[in-house]
């Protein structure tokens, strides 16, 4: 990942179509934890999480994001 002009990380990785499990792993400056201790996030804008909520779930179909499979 790379830190933009506006402060935000960004990536672009090509995926095949599919389902893929991710989440992100941050150094928090949070009062909750331990100063700059590693901890697991889950994407806040993630659409799918997995039954256990231990990480998101990306859809690929079409080599595109999907958001909502409802149609």
């Amino acid at each position: 990942m790379t830190k933009g002009d506006d402060g935000m990380f960004r990536v672009s990785v090509d995926l095949a179509d599919g389902d893929y499990g991710y989440k992100f792993k941050v150094q928090t400056q949070s009062w909750f934890f331990d100063k700059d201790a590693w901890v697991d996030v889950i994407d806040p804008y993630v659409t799918r999480i997995d039954p256990k909520g231990k990480h998101a779930i990306l859809l690929v179909r079409g080599g595109k994001r999907v958001v909502d499979e409802y149609v």
